[in-house]
């Protein structure tokens, strides 16, 4: 395998990075590692609690939106009774000022859910099979979420007929409601779990000075908070950063990013449109894919 000379900026959180790290290493390319936001639980209240026993035990609940990863994370450290791993209790707990623990190996789900699971991308689709949910959709390829809605309605009919009374959205703080505002106008009664939520990690300054003096320095973005806390993070350590003309920018060759909405929100804040590479699919792959584009002569 070729080297390339392209260097990957990997903002993921921590706990997300290594496998795109071994992806992308394993086919040329070097990654440094720069975390810019962590991924901490959130204590859901009494009543909500009682409504994820009610999800469990087969009431009440109609279908379930698992909108990443994390919030099945967040799930299995808030109610771990939920699960078993290896046919024994499951031991973590999630504190709403710690880490969660991402250990999810050998867990499952008590029992299948007799509701329909609907997984928000690829890796959530495939965490949720590992934990034993039967997963019903899930985009294959680049989506938008206002979108997503008429997707479900053309593609598999789920909802055409008669909306589902009652919906489980599993999310985090701070998301976008699109999701939730869909579902409401179908007529469903939509309640929300938000089981985790991101906070500021600490800046990477020894990834950042090996970065910029790559031969192709490249960043990752797949979320427009995980690039509004790397720039927070930058301009808080140097103030030239502020601006995308000052020459402390000029070195960077390009921002891959996860949606055409985080390009408009970049360029609206001054990254040159140019420089900003939309990737195809919202994986690892579509990472590796988009980078051996960017490595053709």
């Amino acid at each position: 395998m070729s080297k390339s000379s392209i260097c990957l900026l990997n903002t993921r959180p921590e706990h997300q990075s290594q496998p795109l790290d071994e992806l992308l290493n394993a086919n040329g390319f070097q990654t440094l590692p720069c975390p810019s936001l962590e991924i901490v639980g959130k204590t859901i209240s009494p009543k909500q609690r009682q409504s994820l026993d009610e999800l469990v035990s087969q009431k009440s609940f109609d279908a379930i939106f698992i909108t990443s990863v994390n919030a099945l994370v967040g799930w299995v450290n808030q109610c771990p009774e939920h699960f078993v791993r290896n046919n024994a209790p499951v031991q973590m707990k999630a504190k709403d000022t710690g880490r969660l623990n991402f250990d999810l190996k050998d867990v499952s789900l008590v029992h299948e859910l007799a509701c329909p699971v609907f997984a928000i991308g690829e890796a959530t689709a495939q965490a949720a099979q590992n934990l034993g949910l039967q997963v019903k959709l899930f985009p294959r390829k680049q989506f938008v979420s206002e979108d997503l809605m008429q997707q479900i309605l053309l593609d598999f009919q789920v909802f055409a007929d008669v909306p589902p009374r009652r919906v489980a959205l599993l999310s985090g703080v701070g998301g976008r409601n699109v999701i939730k505002t869909q579902l409401s106008e179908q007529g469903s009664l939509v309640e929300e779990f938000e089981l985790y939520r991101r906070q500021p990690a600490q800046f990477c300054f020894d990834s950042w000075r090996v970065f910029v003096k790559s031969s192709r320095p490249v960043i990752l973005v797949s979320s427009l908070e995980s690039w509004q806390s790397l720039f927070t993070l930058l301009v808080d350590w140097d103030s030239d950063y502020q601006s995308f003309k000052n020459s402390v920018w000029q070195s960077i060759e390009s921002w891959l990013v996860f949606s055409p909405r985080i390009k408009q929100s970049m360029v609206e804040q001054g990254v040159p449109e140019a420089k900003i590479c939309v990737v195809s699919i919202q994986s690892n792959q579509g990472i590796l894919d988009s980078l051996q584009r960017m490595s053709l002569p």
